[in-house]
């Protein structure tokens, strides 16, 4: 599908935009699925008592669906950031000018300079496994630090949702 997708991109005049990758990370049809099957947990019955009191859609939205829909935001919302962050491919076929690579792209880009470097300038094997393992460890690092220090913080919420679509016994 990366040709449609790359004519459609094109098409649209998205071309080296950053928005691009913001619109192809935010759609997932697996984040969609994990909504639906959430919502479809929440009994008719709720809605259905706050139209007796008298409220209207927007408002059966806002404070009857919106807070017991948090558990199912805060994962979708942390799969989509993970996602995001781990993104390198398409910004590597949709962006061209390097100043607008995510980090992820750098980083590969880095490791592949420094093996390629490496395998020039040293003629001993170990040092360029060593060199070469290091810069990937350290890349590793700086690519997870972000995620782990937003994790702790969606735990609880993370959780509970992961078990929302789940069969019950």
């Amino acid at each position: 599908g990366i040709i449609p997708l790359y004519l459609t991109i094109k098409a649209y005049g998205l071309m080296g935009s950053l928005s691009t990758l913001v619109i192809l990370g935010i759609f997932s049809v697996y984040n969609m699925i994990l909504a639906k099957s959430f919502f479809k947990t929440i009994p008719d019955a709720i809605e259905e008592s706050a139209r007796i009191d008298g409220a209207n859609d927007l408002r059966i939205f806002a404070q009857i669906y919106v807070p017991l829909a948090k558990p199912i935001i805060a994962t979708l919302a942390l799969f989509t950031a993970v996602g995001i962050w781990n993104e390198w491919y398409n910004a590597m076929i949709f962006l061209s000018d390097a100043r607008k690579w995510p980090l992820q792209l750098v980083l590969r880009e880095v490791i592949s300079n420094a093996t390629a470097q490496v395998q020039e300038n040293s003629a001993d094997i170990e040092v360029k496994q060593t060199f070469a393992l290091n810069v990937q460890m350290a890349a590793v690092v700086v690519t997870m630090l972000p995620i782990m220090l937003v994790y702790p913080f969606l735990q609880k919420y993370f959780m509970s949702g992961l078990t929302i679509g789940a069969v019950k016994g």
